[in-house]
């Protein structure tokens, strides 16, 4: 027999009718709801699931109202609770609080970085990094944030310097300056900013002295210049300083600020006056080079003169200073100048011949026998006229012919007086000198008329110089004869008388003994002709030796001229 088989379940397609369950019992159906409720409550389901609930039975709203009231209370107690808590903690909940709430001004930044909190002080930093700069006054913010720069952490260094750099006002410079110092090319750019809004003198000091870094001297350059006239003062104290870029970018500051003569001036003789070698010798160059001020005439002298002897100053020439500046307080040391061997001396005598004061006169005299300042000598002399004439006189004789003929240009030029030029006269046949007495006395010898108050003396000075043979060659005793013919009085008869009792041959002795008989015509002196007539009766002229005979000017020879008698 075949095994029957039951049949596959049908698959529900949701027309096959469901059982119901069994009835429950009334109790066993509330504690079904109950629990239906709280699940749905605890899974938080659609209000409509809940509505569903609610319509099941009236137990269902009754849940819900004791729920409610339960939450109410719980409320009650925890706000209660809460409040109480609130007034027995609320200093230390309200500093919590506080902490949590950002920095909304200045007062309020520096407060928070003064607190010693770091988080306050990172909030107020971030607010400063942020905030538009309105830096209350007295530089609290930055005296707040100078702690700061100390700090190991070299990140909150840079960030302090720069909210520093960006809320300085003027009490913050000298912080500004030592913050200069610093390697960080952005804090320096950032202070320099800084500065150049600040617009302090004092910030102008570190500027001014930063000029010195080649790598930095166009940036702080250009900081200067935006500053303006405020850092005249500081830029001023490098006008004349030994580097050569610091020094150029000062004087084109100065030049962009408009700065008076007056001040450079002043400038000038304070770095004079100092101990730096390259600042004096850069003042006294640009001294040197300036019209001077009457104002600052007799100090700028005054300063120079110190420095004539120092030699150490080269190319800068202080004598040539002291000559554009000098007053009549400075001609001594204008005449010591002369005599230094260096210096412009034309200068010298130029101021010389400016000021006219006599004391330099016979210093100006002296260069007249200097072959390269000569003339400049005579022209400054010039300047001086007639007070001038007797120290000029000194050089009338003057054995170079250069010198000599100045010195009589200028005597002549004075209209000097014959007397001045005979009481030289008298003093130079006096003089030891050989080329001085010669040219005296040919000065004499071509005169053409005579001053019969000084004839003794001169004629007593003219036998003095042709009895002393061994200083006087025989020229030179031709030449003084030559003067006496004019001069001679009397007095000289027996002096010359001597010569003709001279047994010396030849033709320069001949020709003096000549001279001297037309001496002694000319004095007309009794004791003359006895003396005369006794020379030629013992005394012919005596020949030279045969070897000269035989040379055609002796052979042309004239015969004696005492017919003159």
């Amino acid at each position: 027999m075949e095994e029957r088989r039951s049949p596959k379940p049908r698959k529900d397609n949701g027309l096959t009718p469901k059982k119901r369950p069994p009835a429950l019992k009334p109790a066993e159906a509330e504690v079904v709801k109950k629990k239906r409720v709280v699940r749905l409550v605890e899974d938080d389901e659609d209000v409509e699931d809940i509505e569903v609930v609610r319509k099941k039975g009236p137990g269902g709203r009754s849940i819900l109202v004791i729920l409610g009231a339960a939450s109410l209370v719980l409320l009650l107690v925890c706000g209660g609770g809460g409040g109480l808590m609130y007034l027995v903690f609320r200093e230390p909940i309200n500093g919590w609080l506080a902490r949590l709430r950002p920095p909304k001004t200045p007062a309020a930044a520096v407060e928070a970085l003064r607190s010693g909190d770091l988080v306050r002080r990172d909030q107020a930093i971030q607010y400063l990094q942020t905030a538009n700069p309105e830096p209350p006054p007295g530089g609290e913010v930055g005296e707040a944030l100078e702690p700061l720069l100390k700090d190991p952490d070299q990140q909150l260094q840079e960030i302090a310097a720069l909210c520093l750099a960006r809320w300085a006002v003027s009490e913050n410079v000298p912080l500004l300056n030592r913050m200069l110092e610093y390697r960080s090319e952005k804090i320096k750019e950032a202070c320099l900013d800084a500065l150049i809004r600040i617009k302090d003198a004092r910030a102008a000091d570190a500027l001014a002295k930063r000029m010195g870094n080649f790598f930095e001297r166009d940036k702080v350059f250009h900081a200067l210049q935006q500053m303006g006239p405020v850092a005249e003062p500081s830029v001023i104290n490098y006008y004349f300083a030994g580097d050569m870029g610091l020094r150029d970018a000062a004087r084109r500051l100065a030049q962009g600020y408009g700065t008076k003569k007056a001040t450079l001036i002043t400038q000038a003789l304070a770095d004079m006056k100092g101990t730096d070698p390259a600042r004096r010798k850069n003042a006294v160059e640009w001294v040197s080079q300036a019209l001077p001020e009457e104002a600052f005439r007799a100090e700028v002298a005054k300063a120079l003169e110190p420095l004539v002897d120092d030699g150490t100053l080269w190319p800068a020439d202080p004598v040539k200073a002291l000559a554009a500046w000098a007053t009549r307080d400075n001609v001594p040391t204008l005449v010591r100048a002369l005599k230094i061997d260096r210096g412009n001396k034309g200068d010298v005598m130029n101021a010389l011949a400016r000021l006219k004061d006599e004391r330099a006169i016979p210093a100006l005299a002296e260069r007249l026998a200097d072959f390269f300042t000569g003339k400049q000598a005579a022209d400054a002399l010039q300047a001086f006229g007639p007070a001038a004439e007797k120290e000029v006189a000194r050089y009338f004789h003057h054995q170079d012919n250069g010198v000599q003929q100045r010195a009589r240009d200028l005597i002549k030029s004075y209209g000097t007086k014959d007397s001045v030029i005979l009481a030289q006269t008298k003093l130079d046949l006096k003089a030891t000198e050989g080329g001085r007495r010669k040219c005296a006395v040919e000065w004499l010898a071509q005169q053409t008329t005579v001053d019969e108050e000084v004839r003794p003396e001169m004629a007593a000075a003219l036998v003095q110089i042709l009895q002393n043979k061994d200083q006087d060659p025989f020229f030179r005793r031709e030449l003084v004869l030559k003067a006496l013919k004019l001069w001679a009085t009397r007095e000289q008869v027996p002096a010359i008388l001597a010569l003709l009792a001279d047994t010396s041959s030849g033709f320069q002795a001949d020709e003096m003994r000549a001279s001297a008989m037309e001496i002694l015509a000319a004095t007309k002196d009794p004791r003359a002709p006895a003396a005369l007539a006794l020379f030629l009766a013992t005394n012919q002229f005596h020949r030279p030796p045969r070897r000269w005979w035989r040379w055609a000017p002796w052979r042309k020879r004239s015969s004696p001229r005492c017919w003159v008698m």
